[in-house]
């Protein structure tokens, strides 16, 4: 038995990189060993419980190996939780930065029903997050371990974005990945005063890569906006693989929305999307979304990634 040289305290350290299980609070060795079963981990990262406006997430440790990934969560009652997927089941990931608080959301199959894991982090250790994004994502389009990514120039498309877009699109695709189609939309506004408008909807994008959609947004205001003032602090980016697509339809709201519903899935397993937006801008996000699902169909089944 490991001497007790990790209090309860020291749930509460700061988020790190693992070298290995024993390095672990002592809670989460055993069951990170077991899930581990003598695999090699590319990527160990320990989160200490956190809180925010955007959500709560207990103590926890992200393993990511050349097959799939492991999260393990410390339960109120003392007790884990322990997640684990291949990267043939996993359906999506969200990386979210607002201001101090990010998250890390993983989206994945278990079964016929569609479950997530969510890491909230401060974003002062976002790096140590986008390593373990863009780790799941390369398993996900099926890059073996190891494999050099080409990192080139910004694809010119992404030109087409805010500024502030542009970080959390470079975030969500590969180093180097091409953007062949780009669609953006302003938030849609009720005409409430001359000063204050009532957000519907955020603003947004949708950016089409070699290997899927990224949907980027800003987060939704719950109040009053300022008009002529920046009243958003932060985006939300949406990796969704272009093997997980399974269908989509327009919705046309009366007034002034339109709304995109996005089926995603692995196996049996379904999740909707609810993506809103001036019924202005249809057309545009109608034929990035249209090029998206005849890409699809047309490509060829990548590292024996499953499709249906």
């Amino acid at each position: 038995m490991p001497p007790p040289d990790r209090a309860e305290s020291d749930l509460q350290q700061p988020p790190c990189r693992l070298r290995e299980a024993a390095d672990a609070p002592e809670a989460f060795r055993s069951p990170l060993r077991r899930a581990l079963q003598g695999s090699a981990a590319q990527l160990l990262v320990y989160t200490p419980g956190c809180e925010s406006a955007r959500c709560a997430s207990g103590p926890s440790v992200l393993a990511v190996t050349g097959a799939g990934w492991t999260c393990i969560e410390r339960t109120p009652g003392g007790g884990v939780a322990v997640a684990r997927c291949d990267f043939s089941g996993t359906i999506s990931l969200e990386l979210a930065e607002i201001l101090l608080s990010g998250a890390l959301r993983i989206l994945y199959a278990e079964g016929t029903r569609a479950r997530s894991v969510t890491l909230a982090f401060n974003t002062v250790r976002k790096p140590i997050y986008l390593e373990a994004f863009q780790l799941l994502l390369r398993g996900i389009i099926g890059i073996p371990p190891g494999a050099q990514a080409d990192h080139g120039a910004d694809p010119p498309a992404l030109d087409a974005l805010p500024v502030k877009f542009r970080s959390s699109a470079r975030s969500a695709l590969l180093p180097g990945d091409r953007v062949c189609a780009v669609a953006h939309w302003p938030a849609a506004t009720t005409d409430e005063s001359r000063w204050f408008q009532h957000e519907l909807a955020p603003e947004a994008a949708l950016a089409l890569g070699g290997h899927g959609l990224v949907l980027i947004a800003e987060e939704r205001a719950n109040g009053l906006l300022h008009v002529g003032r920046e009243n958003k602090y932060g985006e939300v980016a949406t990796f969704l693989p272009r093997s997980r697509l399974r269908d989509h339809r327009f919705i046309q709201n009366e007034g002034p929305l339109g709304a995109l519903e996005l089926s995603i899935g692995a196996f049996g397993a379904t999740e909707r999307l609810l993506i809103e937006f001036p019924s202005m801008c249809r057309a545009t996000i109608q034929e990035v979304v249209g090029r998206a699902f005849r890409e699809k169909e047309s490509a060829p089944l990548a590292g024996g990634r499953q499709t249906s």
